[in-house]
């Protein structure tokens, strides 16, 4: 099956429901700034993927984190087919029916934000207080997620200018579930970024530990060539004395 008609598209896109839209609807930047934000998390479950591979050990557990941000995926892809369907008006005689039909099959669970605390949560009672503003930062897991935490914002608040009356009873609160979601991407990148900054420090340290060990063997080489430089001196000159002697 091809991925592209051949035909042009005009400037329009279609929905689930085969509506065909300008691309410069709401809908379609809403729809590009959740795919967007999937693809980060993509791009973080991938670094992991690369730390783990290194058996590099943050202390926790690798595989919850990657199976959380897993269901956060999934997630938003539901998210995306309550948005790409919209639900039809209100007005016309079969629209009650309609809009019954269309909401059973794009619902988005209401109670969606509830699994993310329960993970917010745990993560937060690991990490120090927060008593400032942090700066993202971390080793490129960490960074990333704290790149789809700011992807988020914006998802959140493209969702929130699609017309209400087209979402879904679920989708309609799913700004609030990317609020969420959004909270959720913070704390995985303090957590990734906290563990990462510890790991790297132990590698700084052993780092410099093998320097200092190198330099130290390096010093002890030069002065054990120093004593056999003066130990062949002396004998030189011990040499010269005999001869002066016997002259």
């Amino acid at each position: 099956m091809k991925i592209y008609t051949g035909t042009g598209d005009k400037g329009t896109s279609a929905l689930f429901t085969g509506e065909r839209r300008p691309k410069t609807d709401v809908v379609f930047d809403a729809l590009g700034t959740v795919d967007e934000l999937t693809s980060v998390i993509a791009m973080a479950l991938a670094q992991i993927d690369l730390y783990s591979n290194k058996s590099v050990h943050f202390g926790y557990n690798l595989k919850e984190l990657c199976d959380q941000l897993d269901s956060i995926q999934r997630r938003l892809q539901a998210l995306s087919s309550s948005v790409a369907t919209p639900i039809p008006s209100s007005s016309g005689p079969d629209a009650p029916e309609q809009r019954r039909a269309r909401f059973k099959h794009v619902n988005f669970p209401e109670d969606a934000s509830k699994e993310l605390e329960a993970w917010i949560d745990a993560m937060t009672e690991v990490l120090p207080p927060l008593r400032q503003f942090i700066l993202p930062s971390g080793g490129t897991p960490g960074t990333t997620l704290h790149f789809a935490r700011s992807i988020c914002r914006r998802a959140e608040s493209s969702i929130r200018h699609y017309p209400g009356d087209e979402l879904g009873r679920g989708a309609g609160k799913g700004g609030g579930t990317g609020g969420t979601i959004r909270d959720a991407g913070g704390a995985f990148g303090k957590r990734q970024a906290s563990h990462e900054e510890e790991y790297f420090h132990r590698k700084e340290r052993e780092q410099l530990h093998i320097l200092r060990q190198r330099l130290e063997e390096e010093m002890q080489y030069r002065r054990d060539e120093i004593k056999k430089h003066e130990e062949a001196i002396r004998r030189h000159e011990k040499l010269i004395n005999e001869l002066e002697e016997r002259k």
